[in-house]
């Protein structure tokens, strides 16, 4: 990832997702109540600053009518993360989770020097600058990440799959679960695009690929010497994950793929929309002894996930939260369309 894409993904993030704690000031406004605890409008205009630095370094007019609606669009949204994130410390707090401060600053010494060496030290400084943030806004976001992950542990640490659960998953989904990790070499010859003479052509040199095969040659080496697919040269043809019948790929491609055991190659040319292929299965996973531990972590993931929605749904349908904003805006909007409708019927009337 370059330093411009690293920086807008770090700027979502510290804008969204920071924890914008603050005192209240005099005559502060509420704009949220979330079991009893006030959310201010200058902890709103905090992360606000933030927004309108980032759009203005991305070239917005922030005076234009579509930027102040947008704007004050963005108002409701960090009014909303604001509440949820206030309602996290509340579950955090009942469940006692806490987080010590070294281990925030060690996370945060980590993400910083990260980016530094990504951007470079200067550059680090001068897009913090720009967009308005400092490094206490790293370590809240970074605070608020790690108290999240640990009240989801503590909320599912009870949460266990035993043997038998995995035996039975594997039995009543045993195709399903059935993996490979293949290489392929691609004549390309794309429907609707190529010539018959095209066509043939590229199969006649896929067929001759296959006769290097049974010569003995190494796939891998064909790949990179023929294969029409892009990267094939430095891959080898690999595709570099496990593959299973529902990945998303064309369904010849997975059905004359899956046909093959380990280390053997399809015999004839497999015929998809993009052109011949020649398919190699490197790796095969399908006993239960190789699948079970992914299936035992992934039923667990399962089951915790379910444990924590359930147990975050239950929460948040006891809590009393109050958006005051969003009331306000809404009834604002609503003000601006009765307005706008009694002038056009006035206009109406004198026509």
């Amino acid at each position: 990832m370059n330093s411009n894409k690293k920086l807008i993904v770090f700027m979502l993030v510290a804008v969204l997702f920071v924890l914008a704690v603050g005192c209240a000031q005099e005559g502060d406004k509420v704009v949220a109540k979330v079991n009893g605890e006030n959310i201010y409008q200058s902890e709103v205009d905090k992360l606000m600053e933030k927004v309108k630095a980032s759009a203005k370094n991305s070239g917005i007019d922030l005076e234009s009518e579509e930027a102040k609606q947008a704007l004050q669009e963005y108002q409701l949204k960090i009014v909303e993360s604001l509440i949820e994130e206030k309602f996290i410390e509340q579950l955090a707090e009942e469940q006692n989770v806490k987080i010590a401060d070294e281990k925030i600053t060690e996370q945060v010494n980590k993400e910083i020097a990260a980016l530094k060496e990504q951007m470079g030290e200067e550059e680090f400084k001068k897009r913090m600058e720009e967009y308005k943030l400092t490094e206490e806004d790293i370590r809240e976001q970074i605070y608020f990440q790690m108290l999240q992950e640990k009240l989801y542990d503590q909320v599912v640490s009870d949460v266990e799959v035993s043997d038998s659960q995995v035996k039975e998953y594997y039995e009543k989904n045993q195709e399903s679960l059935e993996k490979i990790m293949v290489r392929h070499i691609l004549f390309m010859a794309e429907e609707g695009k190529a010539s018959e003479e095209d066509k043939n052509k590229a199969l006649e040199r896929a067929e001759e690929v296959i006769a290097k095969l049974e010569k003995g040659a190494d796939f891998a080496e064909l790949a990179k010497e023929y294969s029409e697919e892009p990267g094939a040269e430095q891959s080898g043809g690999l595709i570099p994950q496990f593959i299973t019948r529902n990945s998303p790929l064309v369904q010849p491609f997975l059905e004359a793929a899956f046909l093959l055991d380990e280390g053997q190659y399809s015999k004839e040319p497999v015929k998809t929309r993009y052109g011949y292929h020649v398919i190699k299965v490197d790796k095969k996973k399908e006993s239960y002894e190789e699948l079970k531990d992914e299936i035992k972590t992934s039923l667990l993931e399962l089951k915790q996930n379910e444990k924590f929605s359930k147990y975050y749904m239950e929460k948040r349908e006891a809590a009393e939260i109050e958006n005051i904003f969003e009331k306000e805006l809404e009834n604002k909007q609503n003000q601006e369309k009765e307005n706008n409708q009694e002038k056009i019927n006035q206009e109406d009337t004198t026509q």
